[in-house]
Order: C-alpha cells, then structure tokens, then sequence
C-alpha cells in the first residue's frame, strides 16, 4: 500500500527549503566528518593490533573488509526507507510534479515526517512490494546483445577494479583478458594491464606480441570449446596458430 501524497506538502515555502537544505547540507558533512574519525580510528588500532601480536596492521584491515563482505551480501534485499522515496518519486512524476531541486536528496527533506508516520505493517508492504518487483524484473528480463554487453563491461570493470585493489594493498602486478566463448555473442575482449610496461614486456618477451590480436586468438579458441581437435581443417588450425 503506498502512502496517500501529501498535496499541501508540495508547496512548502522557499524559506523553509533552504533552511530544511542547510541543515541537510550541515548534517551530510557532520556524517562525513564522522565517517572519516571512525576510519582513522580503524586504522590505528589495527597497527596496535599488529604491534601486539608482530604482524602488519595492513592483517587485520584485510580480515575486516573482505571478512565483511559476507555480511554485505547477507544484508537484506531492500529496505522501506528506499522504496518509500521510490514510490514518492514515481508518484510525483505521474502527477506532472518535476521534482524540486536537488532530486531524491530533497524528497528526504520534504517528505521524512511522512515516512516517520508510517506504521511497522506499511513499511513491511514497503519492503514486500520492493521484492515482487524485483522477482517480476528477474523473471521478464531477457538475455538481450546489448543486456549482455553491459553485463560483460560492468562485470570487467569490477575485475580491474578488483587489481587495483590488490595492487594497492599487496603490491599485485599482473594483466588480464576477458573474451566470450558464445558464438552468438562477440563482445570486443576486454584488456587489462596493471602497468602500461608490462604489456611493453610482453611486446619484447613473446614473439610477435600484440594484445588485441592474442585476445582475438583467445576467443576464437574459447569459442571452439576450448578444443585444438575440433578445429581440425588446415584454414582453422592455421589462424589458432
């Protein structure tokens, strides 16, 4: 059940917007401020934590974030808070209301008396409708070439993002190439070198080197199955080589 939209709400005079958008701003940095004492916090007592038990501080950093990670991806599916100012943007929208300026960030400020009023079984309706649509966008969703492509670059960026990572914290060189092996789908093969002088070695140290022609190769061998057998006539074998 959505909440009924607040009409007199919308017209909220201009003064009241900007003090209500002041004391956003003032709470937004107070959180940030906050967020960074508590992260140099962290860090000071993991080179305690190291100095203690002779290890590098950096051990106790890594068992805290990829150790939370579990509970990132056991944390619930959505939340009332998030789908409540969903549902009031769409609303908006439907009506023929722009949204004020400053987008969702002000919705919060205009509307949050009016979630606080919700009561415990709205907001569970809340949550409930969020996950139905979901499950409805899961099930229609197709495998679309250009669904595919996005899921393919988004995927890889999160790969490279993940190597800078552990270029940062462990000091991890090293490069990558992504290809698929659906025939049906040829995304161009994603590339990634840690350091631009590794894929100069690499120009030195292999004969005749180049990476998107080794890339090509690549998926044209993931595309027969992975196979040196199955591509047996001489024009095959010969491009595989």
């Amino acid at each position: 059940m959505r909440p009924a939209l607040d009409q007199p709400s919308q017209t909220r005079p201009k003064t009241q917007q900007k003090v209500r958008s002041r004391a956003a701003a003032e709470r937004h940095e107070a959180l940030d401020q906050a967020v960074t004492d508590w992260i140099s916090h962290i860090h000071a007592e993991a080179k305690q934590l190291g100095e203690k038990f002779h290890l590098q501080g950096r051990w106790f950093l890594d068992k805290l974030y990829y150790g939370g990670q579990d509970l990132i991806h056991s944390r619930p599916s959505g939340n009332a808070y998030n789908m409540f100012y969903h549902n009031k943007a769409k609303e908006l929208r439907e009506l023929g209301i722009e949204l004020p300026p400053g987008g969702v960030v002000t919705l919060h400020n205009e509307y949050d008396e009016e979630y606080e009023a919700l009561s415990k079984e709205q907001r569970a309706e809340l949550v409930e409708s969020l996950k139905e649509d979901k499950a409805s966008q899961a099930h229609s969703r197709k495998q679309t070439t250009p669904a595919k492509t996005q899921d393919f670059v988004a995927s890889c960026k999160v790969l490279a993002d993940v190597f800078r990572g552990m270029k940062r914290r462990i000091g991890v060189d090293g490069f990558m190439i992504a290809i698929s092996n659906d025939v049906g789908f040829e995304p161009k093969p994603f590339i990634y070198f840690s350091e631009e002088e590794i894929e100069k070695y690499m120009a030195m140290a292999v004969k005749k080197w180049d990476s998107p022609r080794v890339a090509a190769l690549v998926q044209a061998f993931a595309s027969a199955g992975c196979d040196v057998a199955s591509e047996c006539d001489h024009s095959s074998t010969a491009y595989l080589r």
